[in-house]
């Protein structure tokens, strides 16, 4: 089965670009994996309390997922829709 890999930042344009990425896996037979990263850099001193913030925005990362994949669950119907979330650095 083909994949869509949809990055989102869960703002109302990345949403456009989702319901717009449903349309084309109804016509491919694919399925969705929405994509978000989490912002690595880290103003802090220390590994721990980094850790702790990193957790913090996955969780919340996830929040939002859930609460996008609830708004599109009628539009999607057929359609796979699952969610992964990765740490990385932003490009300036």
């Amino acid at each position: 089965m083909k994949t869509i890999l949809v990055p989102t930042d869960f703002s109302k344009l990345s949403k456009v670009g989702v319901s717009y990425a449903i349309g084309l896996a109804k016509k491919m037979n694919a399925r969705i994996l929405l994509l978000s990263v989490i912002n690595a850099s880290s103003s802090s001193n220390t590994l721990r309390s980094w850790k702790k913030l990193e957790e913090e925005m996955i969780k919340a990362a996830q929040q939002d997922a859930d609460q996008l994949i609830k708004e599109v669950k009628t539009e999607a119907e057929g359609v796979n829709i699952s969610y992964c979330s990765v740490s990385g650095f932003p490009i300036e």
